[in-house]
């Protein structure tokens, strides 16, 4: 979003950016049901969430 200086106020001219092509695999729907890519996504999502240092709550203790 760009912002533009009318005289009095400033106001949002929107700019819409170009479209763009991403280049998708052929064999995407292969990895996209395989168990070994699902197992080593989920271990780097774990990995990352537990280097953030979040704190959670223990709902067990009460």
């Amino acid at each position: 979003m760009v912002f533009f200086y009318d005289g009095r106020a400033i106001s949002p001219y929107w700019v819409s950016d170009p479209p763009t092509q991403v280049p998708v695999p052929e064999n995407i729907q292969q990895d996209l049901r395989d168990k070994e890519i699902h197992f080593r996504l989920r271990y780097d999502l774990i990995q990352l969430v537990g280097s953030l240092g979040l704190e959670f709550p223990n709902l067990d203790e009460e």
